[in-house]
């Protein structure tokens, strides 16, 4: 296999191997009853701390979360 071949093998293995939502990152404030989710990027329009109602939090997990049956095609080609 050919070195970049393998390069872009690791890289969608480790992209898909991930969790949509990293544990690590989110907390919970029980006297404020809110949940924050620290974001990993260090600029742009979803980086840093994010702070939701839970219900708020679990609404926006949920509506990734395609319906049974339903197919999702990410990306297309190569």
């Amino acid at each position: 296999m050919p070195e970049v071949d393998r390069a872009f093998a690791t890289r969608l293995a480790r992209y898909c191997a991930r969790h949509p939502v990293a544990l690590e990152r989110v907390t919970y404030d029980r006297a404020a009853r809110a949940v924050t989710y620290r974001s990993d990027k260090a600029e742009g329009p979803t980086a840093g701390p994010e702070t939701a109602d839970p219900l708020e939090f679990l609404a926006r997990v949920l509506v990734r979360i395609p319906d049974q049956g339903h197919v999702t095609t990410r990306y297309y080609g190569w």
